[in-house]
């Protein structure tokens, strides 16, 4: 039954595993342009949302999935600021840089699930 002015609503496990195959994909992809920040942050991520699906053995929500980034991104924050005060420049930089790479990674994604 399928008329005008009816709005599809999204499979929500379709648009997580499309999300993780996206990851997939970027690690690759990070692979061949040889930015290996990139591929480990992206490996570590797909491993955090690896070892959540285990602990909640079902398939992961967007809540859990947002959760899982939300807690990447809180883990770099820390790591920040404690590099910042230990005077480790270098490692703030690297926190920095995965960092952006999951904040801009996941908002593109949010804004353009494609």
């Amino acid at each position: 039954m399928s008329g005008k002015g009816q709005i599809k609503k999204e499979n929500p496990r379709g648009i997580i595993n499309m999300l993780l195959e996206k990851l997939k994909t970027d690690v690759i992809t990070a692979m061949k342009a040889k930015d290996e920040t990139r591929v480990s942050t992206l490996r570590f991520l797909l491993s955090a949302l690896n070892n959540k699906q285990i602990e909640l053995q079902k398939e992961l929500t967007e809540e859990d999935v947002i959760g899982v980034i939300a807690k990447q991104v809180k883990e770099r924050k820390e790591s920040i600021e404690a590099f910042t005060t230990a005077n480790r420049q270098d490692l703030v930089d690297k926190e920095k840089h995965e960092l952006e790479i999951l904040v801009d990674g996941c908002a593109h994604r949010r804004h353009h699930p494609d």
